[in-house]
């Protein structure tokens, strides 16, 4: 690890009046969601309250203009819009802690699209229409940005593969496999949004420090159709130090049995089954790489071989079109630097 955790946190005024925390460090979860199973989300949502609630120290959520002090009321509102969602209503709810109205974690930032899940018959029409003759084709999924993520400290004790992958495989998500992609390794919270500058700063951290996440609710929903596909293939956004692939992901890549293969000359990756798709670590503990020092994560690099034909290709080309960091950003673990 090269990295100064203190080089990755800026404070800034945003324009509330007052400096808070604009950028900072965290051990981040991401799930990304092909269909929202809101009793899934629920359970998810009362088990990272386990995790973070007590450091949890504002709020902001739909229609708010700024953040507000955490209270009961803020935290029951994710289980409410659970139990009755309004369909096709976008749901956003993000609280932090730390001593100002700032990114600090721990925290937990959601975005949810609400909308009928669909029947096989329906699903099946869906497919058919997004091929139109073709064979194969990447395309937005049921969900677009529909997302988690949990903000944790850098050291937090899921920080290890074994403790994250029980953790994960507790949840009803996982268990009945209404996920999409899921994403654990170092990241930044950021307010990009509202300050140029530092998305500036995110951009040049990421580019320098393989492993370093940059989070965007956009970057949900991408899935593949196949004719030989009874369902929506996800799709992987980016390798990580870990990624849990959803069993129609596995399936396209051959298999559990291939991707042990294939990982047979790194032991360091832990590959963990459950019923409804695998849990692939790149190592015992997130790391850091360093382009300016030649440190270019290895395993990774491995890893990212693996999961080559599942990645969202057609998400990389529209954001290094909007901006070219995110071509830099989503391929780093496949370029060559020498």
């Amino acid at each position: 690890m090269t990295v100064s955790w203190d080089e990755l946190v800026r404070v800034g005024d945003p324009g509330l009046g007052q400096q808070v925390t604009l950028m900072a460090p965290a051990l981040t979860i991401s799930f990304y969601l092909q269909e929202v199973d809101y009793d899934g989300v629920a359970q998810l949502y009362a088990e990272a309250m386990k995790l973070i609630e007590p450091g949890l120290t504002h709020y902001q959520a739909e229609s708010m203009k700024r953040p507000a002090k955490i209270s009961p009321r803020a935290l029951g509102m994710i289980p409410t819009w659970m139990r009755k969602p309004k369909e096709f209503h976008s749901y956003w709810w993000e609280a932090h802690g730390g001593a100002d109205l700032g990114q600090s974690p721990p925290g937990l930032e959601l975005l949810l699209l609400a909308s009928a899940i669909g029947s096989p018959e329906q699903k099946k029409q869906a497919i058919e229409n997004a091929l139109e003759g073709a064979n194969q084709r990447e395309i937005n999924g049921h969900a677009i940005r529909s997302a988690i993520r949990i903000l944790l400290p850098v050291d937090h004790e899921l920080g290890r593969a074994e403790a994250l992958a029980r953790w994960l495989t507790s949840l009803d998500l996982l268990k009945r496999g209404t996920f999409g992609s899921i994403e654990a390794c170092f990241g930044l919270a950021a307010s990009t949004s509202v300050d140029r500058e530092t998305a500036r700063r995110e951009q040049a951290a990421c580019s320098r420090y393989p492993g370093l996440d940059a989070f965007r609710y956009s970057h949900s929903g991408q899935v593949r159709v196949d004719r030989d596909y009874p369902d929506m293939i996800p799709l992987v956004r980016r390798p990580a130090w870990t990624n849990v692939l959803h069993e129609l992901t596995l399936r396209a890549l051959g298999g559990e049995a291939t991707i042990r293969t294939q990982l047979a000359d790194a032991p360091e990756v832990r590959v963990t089954a459950f019923e409804h798709g695998v849990i692939v670590q790149a190592g015992d503990r997130p790391e850091l790489g360093d382009l300016n020092r030649g440190d270019l994560l290895p395993v990774l690099r491995q890893v990212a071989q693996v999961l080559g034909p599942v990645r969202a290709r057609k998400l990389v080309e529209a954001e290094a079109e909007r901006h070219p960091f995110w071509e830099q950003f989503f391929n780093t673990f496949e370029k060559s630097y020498q």
